[in-house]
This record gives structure tokens, C-alpha cells and sequence, in this order.
């Protein structure tokens, strides 16, 4: 069980300008100062099903959260100021209750299969603009590993290698002229811990995917993306038990 917290914080700015056969414009801005703590909980469970098979699951969850704002306007007619620094919101845009599960079955401790489904509730935000309006979006991935384990002197278990390959679809939490934008790819994953420094383990990732949609006039991308990561994973401030 366990409990992440995050610290939320940004700014947005926001300029119109209108001007009409006249040589000092009306310009407005908003400038948006955001902020707020984040918390999200969790947990894991995993039982051993027989003496080849494990099955883990878990859950992830947190709650409608609204973002506290300093909303700031400056509204000027070309150089002379109109509304300077006024006040006019203190809560700007909220988050809506997200949550996901997943489960995975292993396999003699090396092959891995896995699942996970994403809800996020925005439809209750009630969010909406020009042509635009958010709506819940959902997200299915799964996914397999197979890896190779050893053990060390001192009796840590450490993947020497790994390989990893999986796939997802989601439905954006945006919807444009009447089309919920979607997201579909698969990824590719590789590797390693240096036994001679089993803290360490590096990590390459290859992602190839789709998002959006040339329907009603919109924008279809294609993408791929790499990632190679460095992990780095001990116990500090702990002394080490030892048991016969």
C-alpha cells in the first residue's frame, strides 16, 4: 500500500487583441498562476498461485482535485493602461477522479504477461471552448517480459537481462468538432544490469504510434519515440541483516 504526493504548480498566459480601423488597439491579458498538492494512492498484491505460477494486481487512484489560481488581467488601450493587475479568479481548473488496475501473471520467475486499464472522469469537469470540449478518456495496455534472473553472493536477485514488448490504445480526453481524438501504438524494450554493479540498470525503449484523425478537417500524426534510462537502486541509512 502507498502514497504518492506531488506539488502541481505553472502559469498560462493568455493575449486577445481586438482592433478596428483605429491606431490604439484594445489588448487584454490573463495571466494564470497555478498551484496545488496532488496525491495519489495505490497498492499491490501478489500470491503465488503454484510452484511456476505467481498472479499480481493492483490498483492506483485519486481523487477530484482543484487547482487553487491567482487569475490576473491587464487590459490596455494602445500605451495607456485600462485594468491593471485586477484579481478576477481564485480557482481556474480542476482534475477528475483517475483510476486504473491491472493484473499480470509470471511465469517460473522469467515470463511475464500483464494488463492495465486508465479511466479519467473529465466529463465531470464540465470543461468546454470553441469548437472543443473535454470528455472521459480510457486507456488499455498490455504487455509481456521475459527476463533473465540471478542471484548474488550476498543473496539479491537482480534481472541480468530483460526483454520487453507490449502495446495500447486510448481514447483522448479531447474532443474536437464532434471527433474524441485516439491514440493506438506498441512499444519494443531492452535491458540490463552490470553484475558487477547491481545497483545499476540501463534501459532502452522504441515506441511506433498514431494519434488523431484527418476526419472533419483535423490532424493525423505519426510518431516514434526512444528513450534509453538509467536506474540507479539501494538501501541508505539501513544496516544489513544477515540470517542463517
Amino acid at each position: 500500500i502507498g502514497l504518492q504526493m506531488s506539488y502541481l504548480f505553472g502559469s498560462l498566459s493568455q493575449t486577445e487583441t481586438l482592433g478596428y480601423n483605429t491606431s490604439s488597439p484594445i489588448t487584454s491579458t490573463r495571466d494564470i498562476y497555478l498551484n496545488k498538492m496532488f496525491l495519489k494512492g495505490g497498492f499491490q498484491y501478489r500470491v503465488k498461485l503454484n510452484k511456476q505460477i505467481d498472479f499480481a494486481v493492483g490498483a492506483t487512484a485519486s481523487r477530484k482535485t482543484k487547482l487553487d489560481a491567482q487569475y490576473v488581467l491587464n487590459v490596455s488601450e494602445g500605451n495607456s493602461p485600462i485594468v491593471t493587475d485586477k484579481t478576477i479568479q481564485t480557482t481556474y481548473f480542476n482534475l477528475p477522479l483517475m483510476y486504473s488496475f491491472g493484473g499480470a501473471l509470471i511465469f517460473n520467475k522469467k515470463l511475464t504477461v500483464s494488463a492495465d486499464y486508465q479511466k479519467q472522469n473529465w466529463n465531470d469537469i464540465n470543461y468546454s471552448g470553441l469548437n472543443y470540449r473535454l470528455v472521459n478518456s480510457n486507456r488499455l495496455s498490455g504487455g509481456v517480459e521475459y527476463s533473465k534472473k540471478v542471484f548474488l553472493s550476498n543473496g539479491m536477485m537482480v534481472e541480468k537481462w530483460f526483454l520487453q514488448g507490449g502495446a495500447y490504445y486510448s481514447n483522448s480526453y479531447l474532443m474536437v468538432r464532434g471527433t474524441q481524438l485516439d491514440q493506438k501504438g506498441f512499444t519494443l524494450g531492452a535491458g540490463f544490469t552490470p553484475l558487477r554493479s547491481p545497483q545499476l540498470a540501463l534501459q532502452a525503449n522504441l515506441e511506433f504510434g498514431r494519434r488523431g484523425t484527418t476526419n472533419n478537417n483535423l490532424i493525423k500524426e505519426n510518431y516514434t519515440q526512444a528513450t534509453i534510462s538509467i536506474f540507479y537502486r539501494d538501501f541508505w541509512l539501513t544496516k544489513v541483516k544477515r540470517y542463517d
